[in-house]
């Protein structure tokens, strides 16, 4: 994974938990300069992510009332969905179909027909 792919998760997991999060704890927690937290927040901004800035408190944060949200899928929801997709993609998948299968054995899930 990318710094920059790293760093936005960072971003949005720490919104999503309440955090305040100020352009100085960012350039902090992320050991950037000032103006990558701004790009990275205007990147999240323009991808669609209600993130809004508080003058005052001089803080960032979700609007009110917004969060992320996680799937609620069965285990054998998310394994058809995977399988699904994963075929999608033909045979160059080989690797990626291994990493899903070991991540399953990880989680305890047992897979009859991978």
């Amino acid at each position: 994974m990318s710094y920059k792919f790293d760093s936005l998760i960072t971003i949005l997991n720490k919104l999503d938990k309440g955090e305040l999060l100020t352009v100085h704890s960012l350039m902090n927690d992320l050991e950037m300069s000032e103006r990558t937290v701004h790009r990275y927040i205007k990147t999240l901004q323009v991808a669609g992510f209600p993130i809004g800035y508080d003058r005052n408190r001089q803080t960032y944060a979700f609007d009110e009332g917004y969060g992320l949200k996680k799937l609620t899928m069965s285990v054998e929801e998310t394994l058809a969905f995977a399988k699904k997709m994963l075929g999608n993609f033909g045979s160059g998948m080989g690797l990626l179909k291994c990493n899903v299968y070991y991540l399953c054995l990880g989680a305890n899930i047992h897979l009859t027909s991978y």
